[in-house]
């Protein structure tokens, strides 16, 4: 029995790390919104795959470019 203890308390541990993670990538992308398409590559390939900051400039990134997509796609459909 004390394995399924310590099991869940790992579980809360976890789930509050990712908690953290998220609210930490969350402020990055605020942070981002201001500066250039070519900066936020390039901090993006400085950073490690998987860390906050990649996380941040890669849903930045996405963001925009979904942004330019439904952009083309309304001006084609004009």
């Amino acid at each position: 029995m004390p394995v399924v203890v310590s099991n869940a308390k790992s579980l809360e541990t976890q789930a509050s790390e990712q908690a953290q993670a998220a609210d930490k990538v969350s402020a990055l992308v605020e942070l981002l919104r201001n500066r250039s398409y070519a900066e936020i590559r390039q901090r993006m390939y400085d950073s490690a795959p998987g860390s906050p900051w990649w996380a941040a400039c890669r849903a930045e990134l996405d963001l925009r470019n979904g942004q330019q997509f439904g952009e083309a796609a309304l001006a084609m459909s004009r």
